[in-house]
């Protein structure tokens, strides 16, 4: 019955009331003062009943008279009728695609016949086998049709289409894709959905099953989350909404596999059952075929109605084992996932993929393919310098922009640097002499270079290197190098995306070399990139890149196959597409952690020079306690620290001795290097600085 008191003058039209979503969602408007008609076939379940204040309809959404009735009579539909159950997929699916394809053309036609918006659910399954890149706007890639199995998701897509044919002629639509809503009243118990299942076995005393062994992933929204996003949603809906006319993902990413969730309900109702593999074509039938992973993008809920999906999956379940007296009366609390110190970023998408596979089916996958010579391009556009050499590794970038200089004698590198700038120096015939670094920056000092230079008169080279993304002082390295008669070529490895002004490659080099390894900022599996000084460089660069094979065979000279191959470049163009938006969070996250170790006594971050804008690379605390012991209070808290760089080069074996370098040694000892991923979690945020804030406590 419509309430009196309600906000609308016309109730709202909830399909598939009697269901899960649905009857939480009624109860929840009611309760809000809203009135509710509440549509389903069958009331039968018990989830929802006239005592809840909703007017109930037994009816079927695919009673076109009944639906224009309805219709007609409210001022919003929310349609959730469907048959949502993995096994009717391959058993039912000419009932799937007939109340999922005709029944929501039926609504969404009596909604705009009657001039009301409508939310409806569509659903994750309407991506298909996509797992990967799970935003609103990516690809639906669906199996052979005469796999049943994905008649649903195949339904769900159709309807969205249908939703957006109507909008051009003026119905106001909003598509809600739920991932994983789960509560008490999701099904019965060993029927269903995964948490049922678990649930059945758990009151049966029974194994949980484990499809092909658990490995699958996924995010799980608790119900009461998802019927707030959803109520949002419906209230806020009109034609001028942002969200007209879009589908937007409703979910909480906080992913599990299979196991990891058995294990978890098994450790919370104090159970000993243990798990059992279970074959899926046994378990689902013929048919079958697994999603490796599911995971919601759900920013576009946060940006456009402020909304996160608060409930965590421990809160969540627990709940739910209360509610069918499965719950241990001491329940351990959950171990928070490890926090690793290097996560690598990719986010592939069909595009991608497609890339790639085009790639390898041409057979052109290396000898300056297509993509490395776009990605050359792309890289020079970007870096907003005339030329970039593209090649196999950074350590390779490094060694021929060194090879190329041609020079003798020694070089001059720091100690606090990786193994490759070593290896660089030493294998272009170059003796290491090492240089002490800045306090505070941890890059080439030049004021101990200066001594060098006055010491070693053979010195030809001069390697300055960037340290997590600073650059070192190359205004004042260059001119000392410089008047030593030197050349300066800049290790840029963890330098791509940093910048002073307008400038993102420093001019005062002989060359500067990146690397696009996994762990970087700009990650493209392997490969690396040289930004030369003038054209000649470059042309020599290229040479010494293929063999140093010159266009008179009889001309060529010593090389390297240092080619970078198609699909690292193809990689790194994706990657390279999204920079600015990898730049932008790792900012914000090293923001909030300075922010946080501001007010940490003890605890400092790297110094970035005023007007320089770091892309991050690595985070680094600088502690008055020890490094290992840093380490060791970290990992307590489930966050991995290293020391980094490590070891310190100058203290080889096999180089020894050398002299000491007081101020490299010192940061070493209260240097450690901390999580910062290209994207993360605001709780694995929390955690680091919590932990960092125990550590100075300890």
């Amino acid at each position: 019955m419509q309430s009196t008191t309600s906000p609308l003058e016309r109730p709202i039209l909830v399909t598939g009331a009697a269901g899960f979503v649905g009857s939480a969602l009624s109860r929840r408007l009611e309760a809000k003062g809203y009135g509710v008609i509440g549509l389903d076939r069958d009331f039968s379940l018990g989830r929802l009943d006239a005592s809840a204040g909703v007017e109930l309809v037994e009816g079927d959404i695919r009673d076109r008279a009944l639906l224009a009735q309805l219709t007609a009579r409210c001022s919003r539909v929310v349609h959730l009728a469907a048959i949502a159950d993995v096994r009717r997929y391959s058993e039912a699916p000419l009932e799937i695609l007939d109340v999922t394809m005709m029944g929501s053309r039926n609504v969404f036609e009596a909604a705009h016949a009657a001039g009301v918006p409508v939310v409806f659910a569509s659903s994750s399954e309407a991506l298909g086998k996509n797992n990967s890149g799970m935003h609103e706007a990516s690809d639906s890639v669906f199996g052979p049709s005469t796999q049943s199995r994905w008649s649903y998701g195949v339904a769900k897509l159709a309807s969205e289409h249908w939703a957006w044919a109507l909008a051009r002629h003026g119905l106001v639509a909003c598509g809600v894709r739920y991932f994983n809503v789960y509560g008490p009243l999701m099904d019965e118990p060993g029927r269903g959905r995964v948490i049922s299942q678990f649930v059945g076995a758990l009151l049966e005393g029974e194994p949980l099953q484990l499809v092909d062994g658990g490995g699958a992933i996924r995010s799980f929204c608790w119900i009461d989350d998802a019927v707030e996003a959803t109520t949002q949603l419906v209230l806020g809906l009109d034609e001028k909404s942002e969200l007209a006319g879009r589908v937007v993902h409703v979910g909480r990413r906080e992913p599990v596999t299979m196991k990891q969730l058995a294990e978890r309900m098994l450790a919370l109702s104090g159970s000993e059952l243990g798990t059992r593999d279970v074959p899926g074509t046994q378990f689902f039938g013929a048919g079958f075929a697994e999603i490796p992973r599911r995971t919601p993008d759900v920013s576009l809920l946060e940006k456009t109605l402020g909304f996160r999906a608060e409930t965590s999956l421990d809160a969540g379940l627990r709940q739910v084992l209360a509610h069918w007296g499965l719950l241990a009366d001491s329940p351990p609390a959950p171990e928070p996932p490890r926090i690793p110190a290097v996560r690598p970023l990719y986010e592939p998408d069909r595009n991608l993929l497609s890339q790639i596979e085009a790639a390898l089916e041409s057979g052109w996958t290396t000898n300056n393919g297509p993509h490395v010579r776009a990605f050359e391009a792309e890289l020079a556009a970007w870096l907003r310098v005339d030329d970039v050499i593209a090649v196999s590794t950074g350590s390779a970038a490094l060694l021929l922009a060194i090879h190329a200089t041609a020079r003798t004698g020694a070089a001059i590198l720091p100690s606090f640097t990786y193994a490759a700038t070593l290896n660089a120096v030493e294998q272009a015939g170059l003796r290491p002499v090492f240089c002490d670094i800045d306090p505070d920056t941890f890059t080439m000092c030049p004021h101990h270079l200066r001594e060098l230079l006055s010491e070693h008169a053979d010195v030809s080279l001069v390697v300055p290197v960037s340290v997590y993304g600073v650059w070192p002082d190359l205004a004042a390295i260059e001119p000392l190098a410089h008047s030593a008669g030197a050349s300066v070529i800049h290790d840029a490895a963890h330098a791509f995306g940093t910048s002073r002004g307008d400038v993102r490659v420093p001019g005062e080099v002989t060359a500067t070399a990146f690397s696009f390894h996994a762990t970087k900022v700009l990650a493209a599996i392997e490969g690396g990139a040289i930004v030369p000084s003038s054209v000649e460089q470059a042309a020599q660069l290229r040479q010494l890149r293929t063999h140093g094979l010159a266009a008179d065979p009889l001309a060529s000279q010593t090389g390297w196959n240092a080619k970078l191959d198609e699909l690292s470049a193809a990689t790194g163009r994706h990657t390279l597409a999204r920079l600015d938006d990898i730049l932008a969070r790792r900012r914000a996250y090293e923001a909030r952690i300075r922010r946080a170790t501001d007010s940490i006594s003890g605890v400092g971050l790297q110094h970035i020079p005023e007007g320089m804008v770091s892309n991050i690379q690595n985070l680094v605390v600088r502690s008055s306690l020890p490094s290992n012991q840093l380490i060791a209070l970290l990992d307590e808290h489930g966050i991995e620290g290293r020391r980094y760089f490590s070891p310190l080069l100058h203290q080889l074996h096999r180089l020894a001795p050398q002299p000491p370098l007081p101020v490299t040694e010192a940061v070493y000892e209260r240097l450690v290097s901390i999580p910062l991923h290209s994207r993360m979690d605001e709780s694995d945020l929390d955690r680091i600085a919590a932990a960092l804030a125990a550590a100075n406590d300890g």
